[in-house]
């Protein structure tokens, strides 16, 4: 770039040189420049030498054909240099992103709070046995956590709009931020689902899950893009890429390091920008966030099949075997003679059938129930008697599908409740031990809500609902 010619630099320097001739200073100069110009530090320092120059001239000589011309070639960056602005440039969007998993971290984690809530009520269960499939139950649960927590996906992305942060909404970026967040709801919401079934209070599980979360979430995507900094040890970055294919099984980290690499994608455009050259890539290829969203969207179905082995107790019953039989000694005279009719086939017309029905529980040193053999006939009113702790309410959980029976079988109307516990459900009406009702619904909503999953006519439920609440008290007109 020259900048020694032009009308307005020999007027300067005429000036200047005038003006340097009455300076108490001959030695000292002080240049002042605006450093927004990507050249004004040469230009300035130029003008200024080629005054001090034409200030020295002899008076016979002309300043115009005396001076000093500059080419301005602007170095390139080095790796190392280039390294430190893009490190700098995403510090501060890497801290964003690790914001957006602490606040990502809690909302997952109260979608729990109810379903235990139901569980531990026996509310769930009575949902069951009115009708409601797990798989019915589980999928309405996520389709209405889905919907809640979208709504802070929307939050989330309106601020960042709101902000202008351009490493998240470039045109290019945008999308990817909201598939991100999407999807990280897809996966982390049934992941949480599994808890609902270790937990009896809700409080305590909304802790321990929020913590699990922001330890994993921050931890996880702070950890690997330190260990990116080190560029020149290779161990470290052979130990990072290790490490992100093993956390990749996270959503919170899949969210995370999303985050951050679309930040150093942007970093690096920004970069490109500076030299005037166009670069862009498409965030959604597989290097950048192209498997964190993929490993997400696989994640979502691995976890809500496993919620609903779990419902199933698939586990369970694959890990138990076939308890040690002993001899029964005292057995009453007409406890045996049942026993036999059971075992001899002798009830082909009871409703209700139980044919060595036992439980053990995990770590117990005795049954709770322990081959019991019943035979109810059609029309017969039974009572199941007996001292607290002889196994009278494991009995119904079993008959209800609550828990899983050790061995034996039960069968209602012909149907076993090891193969067609939905079918027998089809035949059962149950009132638990302890109230099954929810807190947030009246009687008369009890009442409508039961009657749904009964299958009473839409036209019939007004009646039968206010009907059967006046009978029973639990409606008052």
């Amino acid at each position: 770039m020259n900048v020694s010619a032009g009308p307005f630099t020999r007027e300067a320097s005429t000036e200047m040189s005038a003006f340097l001739k009455h300076l108490e200073t001959e030695d000292n100069i002080k240049v002042w420049f605006n450093n927004k110009g990507w050249h004004a530090l040469v230009s300035f320092l130029n003008v200024a030498h080629n005054a001090v120059l034409r200030a020295s001239l002899r008076e016979a000589s002309s300043p115009e054909e005396h001076g000093i011309t500059v080419i301005s070639q602007p170095l390139n960056l080095t790796k190392e240099q280039l390294s430190e602005i893009t490190v700098l440039t995403t510090s501060v969007d890497a801290a964003v992103a690790i914001c957006v998993i602490f606040a990502m971290s809690f909302i997952p984690a109260s979608f729990v709070l109810y379903l235990i809530q139901e569980r531990v009520s026996q509310a769930k269960h009575l949902q069951f046995v009115s009708g409601v499939s797990p798989t019915t139950y589980w999928l309405t649960s996520f389709l209405w956590d889905m919907m809640n927590y979208a709504v802070s996906a929307a939050l989330v992305v309106s601020i960042f709009i709101g902000f202008q942060k351009k490493a998240y909404t470039s045109p290019d970026n945008l999308p990817a931020l909201v598939a991100l967040l999407l999807l990280y709801g897809w996966a982390v919401i049934p992941m949480m689902y599994p808890a609902s079934f270790l937990f009896d209070v809700p409080s305590t599980a909304y802790v321990a899950l929020a913590c699990a979360n922001l330890f994993i979430g921050i931890n996880s995507s702070a950890i690997t893009f330190v260990l990116e900094l080190f560029e020149n040890n290779q161990t470290l970055l052979r130990f990072n890429a290790m490490l992100r294919k093993l956390l990749i099984i996270f959503p919170h980290f899949c969210l995370g390091r999303g985050l951050i690499d679309l930040a150093l994608s942007q970093a690096v455009t920004d970069v490109y920008a500076r030299f005037g050259e166009e670069h862009s890539s498409s965030p959604f290829q597989w290097e950048l966030i192209g498997k964190n969203l993929a490993a997400m969207a696989a994640e979502g179905v691995v976890y809500f099949l496993l919620t609903l082995l779990i419902q199933h107790q698939f586990f369970f019953r694959r890990w138990t075997t076939e308890p040690a039989t002993e001899p029964i000694d005292n057995e009453d005279d007409d406890v045996a003679e049942e026993r036999q009719r059971i075992i001899g086939g002798g009830t082909k017309t009871d409703i209700l059938r139980l044919n060595e029905l036992t439980k053990i529980y995990p770590g117990a040193s005795s049954p709770a129930v322990d081959r019991l053999c019943v035979g109810v006939r059609p029309g017969e009113c039974f009572g199941l008697l007996g001292v607290n702790g002889a196994g009278k309410t494991t009995t119904f959980k079993m008959l209800t599908g609550d828990t899983t029976v050790t061995s034996g079988d039960a069968t209602v109307a012909g149907k076993s409740i090891l193969t067609n516990i939905a079918d027998v459900h089809q035949s059962m009406g149950y009132c638990p031990q302890f109230d099954a009702i929810d807190d947030l619904l009246t009687g008369r909503e009890h009442l409508h809500l039961y009657a749904r999953l009964r299958g009473v006519p839409a036209e019939e439920i007004k009646r039968v609902k206010h009907g059967r609440g006046a009978h029973s008290g639990v409606c008052k007109p």
